[in-house]
């Protein structure tokens, strides 16, 4: 679906009013175009990206809706074909490859359908769509225009990033990515802040050494600390495909199975990094409530995919979602987990809290006024 809207007052079948306490802005987000001129993406999170939101305010409820206009849609537009840049996986029929060496790779790091989540910086007057790239889209939270990617004032921080970052109490953006460094020409994995009207400026808070790229969607966070889960995935893309070909990110995905998920708590007030190991493979794309009950304990809880032979991306091919049988007949391992790490001993314990044997839970929620500060009764999986 391509059709856009702003403003329309959306009527029901009853005579009532909000209450003014109730008025806001209610957004959502996701993948709405999924071919260009019969080319069909085969992964549903390569779709061309769309922000909806629902206006409460005078009593009423005004709807708007329209397209992420990103470079990757303008260029597809443009060539009446899905664009080169980074895909889950090959569009049906393959779209078009240069064969100039390096066009294919330069165009990949343009990525900017940056649908996943619409985030507040830390100006708290500035939203951004957000994708796993360096790369954040400004979004016009009443209109849903796209506005401009946002230009960093720092020296070039990040080669990639998250789609999920976090807010502490006072506004200061906290969130990580992955970048060079420059001395041992490794990827370090590093946390950042933004702070205030400076929130163009990411300064590192600590960085971590890695001895491969580290897959990343999200994090956990107290008031205290970012905790970051490295699972035994990592991706290395193949160099030829690099300068020939369009690139893919699951051809780009490597997977120890006999490997096990590092765990890393970042101190936010001085960057020291506590290094914990799960002895277990498991992999978190979202994460659930994470708090301290002490000064020695951090518990994060999250939904974990623990097979080591599956790839739950593969949920989300087109053909794997035509219906109930496709979309729940996969074992991945899914569970939603609590962990327990003790600063002290530096030992995880784990909790199997929900579940899942076909199938996938995940994207947790829960009351956001316990996120970092202490245990929640409930949380809502999908």
């Amino acid at each position: 679906m391509e059709d856009e809207c702003e403003g329309v007052e959306l009527k029901g079948k009853y005579d009532w009013s909000f209450p003014k306490w109730a008025e806001g802005v209610f957004v959502t987000s996701g993948p709405s175009k999924h071919e260009m001129n019969k080319t069909k993406f085969a992964h549903v999170l390569d779709g061309y990206g769309r922000f909806s939101n629902v206006n409460f305010r005078d009593g009423k409820a005004l709807f708007t809706s329209k397209m992420i206009k990103s470079n990757f849609y303008n260029r597809s537009m443009s060539q009446g074909n899905v664009a080169s840049t980074i895909l889950f996986a090959e569009t049906i029929p393959p779209r078009w490859k240069s064969m100039i060496p390096g066009l294919n790779f330069y165009h990949s790091f343009q990525t900017d359908n940056n649908w996943v989540s619409l985030e507040l910086l830390a100006d708290n007057k500035t939203f951004v769509g957000t994708t796993d790239s360096n790369k954040k889209l400004e979004i016009d939270l009443m209109s849903m225009d796209t506005r401009e990617l946002i230009q960093w004032e720092d020296d070039g921080l990040c080669m990639s990033g998250v789609s999920h970052s976090r807010k502490l109490p006072d506004g200061t953006y906290i969130s990580i990515c992955g970048d060079l460094n420059k001395e041992t020409y490794k990827m370090d994995l590093v946390v950042y802040k933004m702070e205030g009207e400076n929130t163009r400026k990411r300064v590192v808070i600590a960085r971590i050494p890695m001895d491969r790229s580290s897959i990343q969607h999200a994090f956990a966070m107290t008031h205290e600390y970012a905790i970051i889960f490295d699972p035994p995935w990592y991706a290395e893309p193949s160099l030829i495909d690099l300068v020939f070909s369009n690139i893919h990110f699951q051809e780009m995905i490597k997977n120890d199975i006999n490997g096990t998920t590092k765990i890393y708590a970042v101190r936010l007030s001085d960057g020291k990094v506590t290094k914990f190991d799960a002895k277990k493979w498991s992999m978190i794309l979202h994460f659930g409530n994470a708090y301290q009950p002490d000064d020695d304990t951090i518990v994060v809880e999250g939904p974990a995919y623990e097979k080591p032979d599956s790839n739950p991306f593969k949920i989300f091919l087109h053909e794997n979602i035509q219906n109930a049988a496709g979309l729940t007949g996969h074992n991945h391992g899914s569970l939603f987990k609590r962990y327990i790490l003790n600063l002290k001993d530096l030992t995880v314990k784990m909790e199997d809290l929900v579940p899942s044997e076909f199938g996938s839970i995940d994207l947790p929620s829960y009351n956001p006024k316990w996120e970092g500060v202490g245990k929640n009764r409930y949380t809502y999986l999908f």
